[in-house]
């Protein structure tokens, strides 16, 4: 079985592929609307997108394609807990606050102080 993901590896769509599937083929693809475009094509026999963060709510991207475009249904939802390290020295942290990863761990980052 190939099951197509939002690359590269090590993402937290990899992560769902590989709990998933652990027998599978994975197939990164660089962004969500390829990964459906894989499966619609026949290339891949499953797709693995993300449609909800729990920090930043829906996955517009996802959601759009899906809604609009697509003539495809989900057929199973995956839940995968998020753990983050962020490591940057405090006089960096304010240039980088647009950063997706330091916006998901903002909670903890006021917390301690940064």
């Amino acid at each position: 079985m190939l099951v197509g993901y939002l690359g590269p590896k090590g993402s937290f769509s990899h992560q769902v592929a590989q709990k998933a599937f652990p027998e599978a083929n994975l197939e990164p693809y660089p962004n969500i609307t390829e990964v459906i475009k894989a499966y619609e094509r026949g290339q891949v026999d499953l797709s693995i997108v993300p449609v909800e963060n729990s920090i930043e709510g829906s996955v517009h991207e996802t959601l759009d394609y899906l809604f609009h475009q697509a003539q495809i249904q989900a057929v199973a939802e995956l839940i995968q807990p998020k753990n983050s390290m962020v490591l940057v020295p405090k006089q960096r942290y304010r240039s980088m606050e647009q950063n997706r990863a330091l916006r998901n761990n903002a909670a903890y980052l006021q917390l301690s102080d940064l």
